[in-house]
């Protein structure tokens, strides 16, 4: 089971795939998502990996006591880590890091053909990207962002997808070639990436402004105020052209989807501020940054943007 909505879940669900099949099993793939109700044929498994997303105590206290230490989970937000603490469930639960890089971490070292190997370029700068990581912000600008972009042009599902993420992992891993010559192959997939995705982020730039100017308002969200916007698969850099950090304490994006619930997403740059912890008030999840939640009705008939 691994998370449906971005790229960090996607490439961790891949990994997983990928050294599940490489000790000769064939994992069933679960897009999962906040809010989903879990699959009655997970408990006709043997195992089950969690990938880059949890569900609530209770679910995830049910998975622990019938699959034991075969209950694996590899996740990277926090307010989710702190509360499952006392579940000592197995797996690899660490802020900071993707859950993407978490997955490399937990599985290469176990495997022959990938001990000792350094971490895929293309899983680090996915991870960097879910993390926010701006330390570098040459890097950042140059190379994380564009190589984000240029990906989400293509279909990148690994339950629909997997071959593009099995051939990659398999270009790089190859024992007839050098760690020189791996490192090549994928060099020329990620610069391709990066430039593709240099020109869409300036279009989408150009796009996030029409759009953000016509249809974005001001509002509050938990008596604070804010900068919302119905419209569904953004992130916050979409709200660059309306969002003032002296004005605005959140930016919010809400949609609703074809199974009439509302997704709703929250950002802040505010210090003090930890959205994935309001977000898990709301039945979701996230990171200090970034987090989203679900309705079962729009947030304004709710009551949790206030116009």
């Amino acid at each position: 089971m691994y998370h449906l909505a971005d790229l960090d879940g996607h490439c961790s669900g891949a990994l997983a795939r990928f050294f599940c099949e490489l000790e000769g099993s064939y994992p069933c793939m679960f897009p999962m998502n906040y809010g989903y109700d879990l699959p009655e044929e997970v408990f006709g498994m043997d195992n089950v990996i969690m990938l880059d997303f949890s569900l609530d105590y209770d679910s995830m206290s049910g998975l622990k006591e019938v699959f034991g230490d075969n209950f694996v989970w590899i996740d990277h937000h926090g307010p989710a880590i702190n509360e499952m603490l006392e579940l000592f469930i197995h797996g690899k639960q660490k802020t900071g890091e993707a859950a993407c890089e978490l997955a490399w971490k937990y599985y290469a070292p176990s495997f022959k053909e990938t001990k000792g190997l350094d971490m895929p370029e293309l899983v680090e700068l996915l991870g960097r990207y879910d993390v926010w990581d701006q330390s570098d912000s040459t890097r950042w600008s140059e190379e994380i962002l564009p190589f984000q972009y240029g990906m989400r042009v293509m279909e990148t599902c690994p339950k629909r997808n997997y071959a593009w993420w099995q051939d990659r992992f398999k270009e790089y891993i190859y024992p007839g070639a050098s760690a020189f010559e791996n490192k090549k192959r994928l060099y020329r997939v990620i610069t391709e990436k990066q430039r593709d995705g240099r020109v869409i982020l300036e279009y989408q730039k150009q796009q996030d402004r029409k759009y953000m100017d016509a249809y974005a308002f001001d509002c509050k969200f938990r008596g604070q105020p804010a900068v919302a916007v119905n419209r569904g698969m953004i992130n916050s850099r979409s709200f660059e052209s309306v969002y003032d950090p002296a004005i605005h304490t959140f930016m919010i994006a809400f949609s609703r989807k074809s199974n009439g619930k509302y997704i709703v997403s929250v950002y802040s740059e505010e210090e003090g501020i930890h959205c994935g912890i309001i977000a898990k008030e709301y039945g979701g999840g996230g990171h200090a940054g970034a987090a989203g939640f679900t309705l079962s009705v729009d947030p304004v008939t709710a009551g949790v943007i206030e116009i």
